[in-house]
């Protein structure tokens, strides 16, 4: 038996389903970086604009570029929301902060006001490199484990779903599963019992990758315990019934067909 998925994960999903604490780095740069376009208006002003507008503008720009970012990697529906917003807040700060400061379009050129803005743009632009490459350092660090995780967890399931070549009753058995990931669910096992029989099964677990990869585990050892205790096939459904449910996830799920040869006196016959 042999399937293979596509698993590569678009980056859209990742940063979807990543909780939130794992991107506190990214966020704070992305802060960073837009929020440096407060300064940067101010050298296109030569300094005339004053330190409160430049501060408020400078917190406005890079808080609504995290809501930007945070709404259309969770709730894209509703990008139209933070839109809103920022059009909203910048009527609202013009409003508010361009009377009271006058026209500065008359002020003289402030080249203490330049300097400081160039300082500040020029610090938060390294300061939103370092965050960057501390979220790209700690997501790489966590891929690199789960990687090595993973790389053992595809050694134990070699183990456990070994390649099948055999012969027995008259018949011949062959199969493999080669998972669409490191670790897999499908299974193939064949097992040779008592007084003359053979019992061959397939079973898929519901998905890909580690938890597929455990529940298969878990699959296989009761079915081995069954077959040592009953041969079955009711008893041997019966009980995968019981104990699955209690080890797995709700919305995962397993399929399986299996067949027993039983020796007659001329020859093997299944009983399906």
């Amino acid at each position: 038996m042999a399937r293979r998925f596509s698993t590569h994960r678009s980056s859209y999903e990742y940063f979807r389903d990543v909780p939130l604490r794992r991107l506190t780095f990214l966020l704070l740069a992305i802060f960073c970086l837009f929020g440096m376009l407060g300064f940067l208006i101010d050298l296109i002003e030569l300094g005339r604009k004053s330190l409160s507008e430049v501060l408020v503008w400078t917190i406005f720009t890079g808080g609504m570029a995290v809501f930007y970012l945070l709404t259309t990697i969770r709730a894209p529906r509703w990008l139209l929301f933070p839109l809103a917003m920022h059009v909203a807040g910048s009527l609202l700060i013009r409003a508010l902060i361009v009377p009271s400061v006058g026209n500065f379009a008359s002020k003289p050129i402030d080249e203490t006001g330049i300097r400081m803005a160039a300082v500040a743009s020029l610090a938060l632009s390294l300061l939103a490199g370092g965050l960057f490459l501390q979220f790209i350092r700690s997501e790489g660090r966590r891929a690199v484990r789960l990687q090595t995780e993973l790389s053992v967890a595809h050694g134990i399931q070699k183990t456990l779903v070994p390649v099948i070549e055999k012969i027995a009753m008259g018949s011949e058995f062959y199969g493999v599963s080669i998972p669409s990931d490191k670790v897999g669910g499908d299974l193939v096992d064949v097992v040779e019992l008592k007084e003359g029989q053979t019992f061959a099964y397939v079973a898929d677990i519901a998905g890909h990758g580690l938890p597929a990869g455990i529940l298969m585990a878990m699959f296989k050892t009761a079915a081995r315990t069954q077959l040592m205790d009953s041969p079955r096939l009711p008893a041997f459904l019966e009980r995968l019934n019981e104990v699955l449910p209690q080890v797995k996830e709700p919305e995962m799920f397993a399929t399986c067909a299996a067949i027993l040869l039983k020796r007659t006196n001329a020859h093997s016959k299944p009983i399906a």
